[in-house]
């Protein structure tokens, strides 16, 4: 029986994160090679764009941010958007 109970506290505790969260939707994905001051921007989902010198790295598009290289400056541009479940952030990120 505590097993059930803490399984069903669990779940609503969840239900109450789920609620009324807000997300931070990329608008840009965007950032600054600092070693050859490139900026470079990922305008799809798989869209690897690399600077000029080789060292730096940005994809992901407005789907998701990813960096490769430790010498950057991030320049990225985000809408923070509050949603009431996660169907309607499923709608939101197509």
């Amino acid at each position: 029986m505590k097993t059930f109970r803490k399984f069903y506290l669990t779940i609503i505790h969840f239900i109450g994160i789920v609620e009324n969260m807000k997300v931070k939707k990329i608008l840009v994905n965007r950032a600054k090679c600092n070693y050859c001051d490139w900026v470079i921007e990922s305008q799809s989902r798989h869209h690897l764009n690399i600077c000029g010198c080789g060292k730096f790295f940005v994809d992901g598009g407005q789907e998701y941010l990813r960096r490769g290289g430790d010498n950057y400056t991030e320049m990225s541009e985000f809408e923070e958007v509050e949603v009431a479940d996660l169907s309607e952030y499923d709608r939101l990120r197509n």
